[in-house]
């Protein structure tokens, strides 16, 4: 398990996104402040399909400092990759097994359906998420 964060005044997130370059290109806001890296607290943006990340990617992510790992993709049935948006799904279940192990929350993953007609745009995604670490708080090593 996390070690309980004793003092987590002035903490300020630090989370990884693996970002959908096709259908986040669809937003209607057309993401130029991600593109640009002015979106705190994302300290790194990859731009990959979202069905592509793999669990070594989410848990390097974290060994290198992330306090939390956001994955956004397409809607479902909207993807244009081959290999399709519903093996997300299928690794839901398998990735939460995978942080547990790893004394990682769960919830300081996840993964969300954006733009393409209907969609949450990513901004929004991203702000939630991020409120969302931040009352988390830091990730810490794990207790002893």
């Amino acid at each position: 398990m996390e070690k309980p964060v004793a003092n987590a005044a002035g903490f300020k997130p630090n989370i990884a996104g693996f970002i959908c370059q096709t259908c986040c290109d669809k937003c209607p806001d057309r993401v130029p402040r991600i593109k640009k890296g002015s979106i705190a607290p994302f300290h790194f943006l990859a731009y990959t399909c979202a069905a592509k990340v793999s669990d070594q990617q989410i848990l390097e992510a974290f060994a290198a400092g992330a306090d939390g790992v956001l994955i956004c993709g397409c809607l479902v049935g909207e993807c244009e990759s081959r290999g399709d948006n519903i093996t997300v799904l299928r690794d839901i279940h398998t990735r939460t097994t995978m942080l547990k192990e790893a004394a990682i929350k769960p919830e300081r993953l996840r993964r969300e359906w954006v733009c393409a007609p209907g969609g949450e745009s990513i901004l929004s995604v991203m702000a939630n998420f991020s409120e969302h670490i931040q009352l988390l708080g830091p990730l810490q090593a794990p207790a002893p």
